[in-house]
């Protein structure tokens, strides 16, 4: 549990500036907060030291504000270097029960080559053997 509450915390990380799969995902993380009784929706992007990119939680806010509408979110920006790590260590410290994450989109071929050298690690297969959440993915 969260420790605040006792509706579930939903962790969902997304791309910013948005792209058409992190709306997806974020329009499923809010249904699933609706269905969790107004679960707790926290918002994560993680800005990858690699691309030195900056964001900030005020322009996230502002982007997703009509994809989730009234509803109370959170956003979080973190740095770092690979992208399971920082959704697995915020989804430890922050007690997430749920994370909703995006499906990848990324060609087959691309995927399996990826896959082979190592660049491209299956996300939710990575958080279900590292964390105690449930993982959802978008269709």
């Amino acid at each position: 549990m969260n420790g605040t509450t006792d509706t579930p915390l939903i962790l969902t990380p997304i791309r910013y500036p948005l792209t058409a799969e992190s709306t997806r995902t974020l329009e499923h993380a809010s249904h699933v907060s609706e269905e969790h009784d107004d679960g707790q929706l926290l918002v994560l992007h993680v800005d990858l030291v690699q691309y030195d990119k900056h964001s900030t939680a005020q322009d996230i806010q502002r982007a997703i504000a009509p994809i989730v509408g009234d509803q109370p979110v959170n956003v979080i920006i973190r740095r770092g270097f690979l992208v399971e790590e920082v959704i697995r260590e915020e989804a430890e410290q922050r007690g997430a029960e749920i994370i909703v994450i995006g499906k990848n989109r990324m060609a087959k071929w691309r995927r399996y080559i990826n896959r082979l050298l190592g660049n491209h690690p299956d996300i939710a297969s990575y958080l279900r053997e590292h964390t105690d959440a449930t993982i959802e993915t978008t269709g």
